[in-house]
Parts: structure tokens; sequence; C-alpha cells
């Protein structure tokens, strides 16, 4: 109607303007008519383009405000409880043997008798390595014999030198040359010795190294000998936990050699340096090793058990969002229908781990009902549905099934 009035408005202008201007040509006349139709067809334009937005911004507003909404995420739930810890602090290490040795020759020689086997227990004392020493024994004979005659000698000065059938110088010669005699075949007793190497300690033994009829030099290898029961483990520990470190103080260890079996012992020494590179110090523990299952050289994860006992808020380790900007979990909190909730997003500050288990320091209060499964389609403010059928890990001992 708008328009309509402007196209008429426009003509009887053109009239007006017809009658009180006689002089105004035909053609000034059809221009003002052609302006008034241009007029005409912008308005209408406008007319039209304002009712497309109006209706496209209802449209719009009609879905924003509209009774649709995101459908209600599943997620597994667990309630955060406390438990008692008893704290350890772990490290890694490695094992050492409680004796060990490299059994080397002492005096050169040819090798004529072997006695022992590769890698079989022996104690101390055994004989492991006879080398040639008949020709010392020829000698020793020897020297006993003039040793016996010194002695002779000198006891006969002793009982004439009473009598003064003898001077002192006599008898001093004579106590010179037994006390000589003595000292050379105390000398070739021990050059024999030698030459008859023992074991040092009771020990398993490694590879011969060693053959029958092999001339060897002072130092050669002959055999690796090793005490491993008791058996030592070492480790390092940072300097801030130097105060909670004490000789007798318990620790268990694990090898992967034999996963999932622990072995205990007790701190017997402890560092007094602390290295200055990596501000650590080093801690020695014994641990029983009868049936000879750890061996040194191996890898070894240490937990230092410390005395006391705490109680520590836990969850799951699933249920943590670890993020570099901080970790988090989702909190459930229940709707008027017991079987739903709304979730939101808390940062927490986390302990120790133990299992499927992370204790937690902060962030939640015990009975907190903590998403488990699910996080990654939560947003804080989201609907949630409690799925009841899926169990996350929550042990503090997992067992690996390997069926």
């Amino acid at each position: 109607m708008f328009c309509l009035g402007v196209l008429l408005v426009a003509i009887g202008g053109a009239k007006m303007s017809d009658y009180s201007a006689s002089r105004e040509s035909v053609a000034n006349r059809m221009r003002k008519i052609l302006i008034a139709l241009i007029i005409v067809v912008l308005a209408l334009a406008a007319y039209q383009t304002a009712r497309v937005v109006a209706r496209e911004t209802g449209d719009a507003n009609a879905g924003t405000n509209g009774s649709t909404a995101e459908p209600a995420v599943a997620v597994a739930v667990t309630r955060a409880r406390e438990e008692l810890w008893k704290p350890s602090i772990k490290a890694t290490g490695s094992l050492r043997a409680y004796q060990g040795v490299k059994v080397t020759a002492q005096e050169k020689g040819l090798i004529t008798e072997i006695h022992f086997q590769s890698g079989r227990r022996v104690s101390k004392g055994d004989v492991l390595v006879q080398q040639y020493v008949k020709s010392e024994w020829v000698r020793l004979s020897g020297l006993k014999a003039e040793l016996s005659l010194a002695r002779k000698s000198y006891d006969r000065s002793q009982s004439l030198i009473g009598k003064q059938a003898v001077s002192q110088s006599q008898l001093d010669s004579t106590l010179s040359d037994l006390e000589r005699m003595t000292a050379l075949v105390q000398n070739l007793e021990v050059t024999i010795s030698k030459r008859t190497i023992r074991a040092p300690f009771d020990g398993v033994l490694g590879i011969r190294q060693v053959d029958v009829g092999q001339y060897i030099e002072p130092g050669d290898e002959i055999v690796s000998l090793e005490a491993l029961d008791p058996i030592y483990v070492e480790f390092t520990l940072p300097q801030n936990r130097l105060p909670q470190a004490r000789i007798g103080q318990q620790v268990s260890i694990e090898v992967d050699a034999y996963p999932g079996e622990e072995f205990s012992g007790a701190i017997n020494a402890i560092e007094p340096l602390v290295d200055s590179a990596t501000r650590t110090f080093l801690v020695q523990a014994q641990v029983a090793n009868d049936q000879l299952k750890l061996r040194p050289g191996m890898f070894v994860n240490t937990r230092l058990l410390l005395p006391l006992r705490e109680k520590v808020l836990t969850l799951p380790q699933a249920a943590i969002s670890y993020n570099p900007y901080g970790n988090s979990v989702y909190i459930v909190d229940r709707g008027p229908a017991m079987g739903g909730g709304t979730a939101r997003s808390v940062y927490v500050s986390l302990g120790e781990t133990r299992g499927d288990q992370v204790a937690v320091l902060s962030g939640i209060q015990p009975g907190d009902l903590v998403v488990t499964a699910g996080q990654l389609r939560l947003r804080n403010g989201a609907a949630v549905t409690i799925d009841e059928g899926t169990v996350i890990g929550n042990n503090a001992e997992p067992v690996v099934d390997d069926s």
C-alpha cells in the first residue's frame, strides 16, 4: 500500500505540475514520471529484504529458545575414599656382590692341576689351581736339612757356654745361622703356598679362564668368585630424602626376571657424601639371597619403606586428566533424578601412585562422585547419566593376567 501511495503521489504531482506549468514540454513530464517509478521499485526491494531478514532472525531465535537440548553423556563414576597407605620412597638401583674378586696368580709359573669346575660353589680355603712346585719342594728339603744342622750347632754351643768351652761370639754365630736358615725355609714355604691358589671366601665361581699346562704371570685372571648370599643393592636418593633414610630401615626390591616377586632387606650403609653434580646420595642395603635368584649387575626397582602409615584420599589413575597446565577430574553433582547429574571440572594436586591408584592431596573431598570413564566428551555443566556396568581398575596391587 505504501508503494502504491508513493506512485499515485508521483503521478498526481506530475499532473499538477502539468496544469500549473503549461509551458513545460512533454519530455520534462515523462522524466518526472520515470523518476517516480524508480523510487517505487527501490521501495519495493527494500520492503522485501526487510521481510526476509525478519523471517530468518525469527527462525534462529526459535531454534535457540526451543526445547531441543544436548543429550546426556553416559559416564562411569567412583566415590573418592580415604585409605591407609604405608608411604615409601621409590628409586632404581643395581645389585652388587657381597664379596667379589677375580682370582689371579701371585707367582709366575706353569699350571699343573685345576681343582674346580665353572659355576660351582666353593668354600673358603678350597684349592682351585696348583702351579708347578716340584723344584721348590726339593730346595725346601735341602734347606730344612741345613736348618736342622744349624739348630743342633746352636744347642751344642748353648750347652757349652756354661762350661766356658765356647766363646760368646761362637754362640752368637750359631744363633745367627739358625735364624738365617729359619728365614730361608719360611720364605720358600710362602712361595710354595702362593703357587697353591685357594678360594679366599665362600662363593660361586665363574667361568674358567685358564687350562692345564698354561704358563701364567702374576695378575693373570684365573676365574671370578662371587659371594651372593647375602647380596647388596645400591641406589641413590635425592638430598631432600636424607632425613628419611636410616640404618636398619626396611627396603623392598623387584627385578624384571621375577615379575610379581619381592625381596626384602635392610639398609646397612649410607654414603656420607652428597654428589655435588646430581645432589643425590648413595644408599646400600643388604638383601637375603639364599636361592641365588639375584645376581650382581641386575637392574632393580627399590622401595624404601617409611615407618609411619598415613591416611590418603585415593582415586583410580584413569580418573585423572593429565595436562601440562594442571591435572583435573570431573565431579558429578547429583540432580533431581538419582541416575544422573551435571559434570563439574576441578583441578587436583596429586601425590604418589600405588598400582591402579593415585593419592590426591587437594581438590576433592571424601565421598565426591568422580568420573572415571567418558571424560573426553564432557565439559563444565554437561548433563551426565551414570553407567553402572563399566568398572575401572582401582587395585593397589594389580596382577597381570598372562592367559
